[in-house]
């Protein structure tokens, strides 16, 4: 079993809407992303003091909470490709 790793995460919830699965989706970010995640970001953003990782950090929070909400995302029942519009 893979350890907790943002990218291996990242990469689940995206199968997860590719499928067009997006209350799974929701339901693992909010019951184990939106419990590290955060904290995760506050880390990175401390320890680097670098403007690009806070930057990054911003918008995967804005994300975060975007996807614990499947009403919020945009034609809940489509499948998306990889860029997030429907195209591979």
């Amino acid at each position: 079993m893979l350890p907790d790793h943002l990218s291996v995460e990242l990469d689940f919830v995206a199968t997860l809407l590719e499928r067009g699965q997006a209350k799974d989706a929701a339901e693992f970010v909010a019951r184990h992303m939106a419990n590290w995640v955060p904290a995760w970001i506050d880390g990175v953003g401390a320890a680097t003091g670098m403007e690009f990782y806070r930057v990054a950090g911003s918008l995967l929070q804005e994300a975060i909470q975007d996807l614990r909400e499947p009403g919020l995302l945009r034609d809940e029942g489509a499948s998306l490709g990889r860029d997030g519009h429907g195209r591979s």
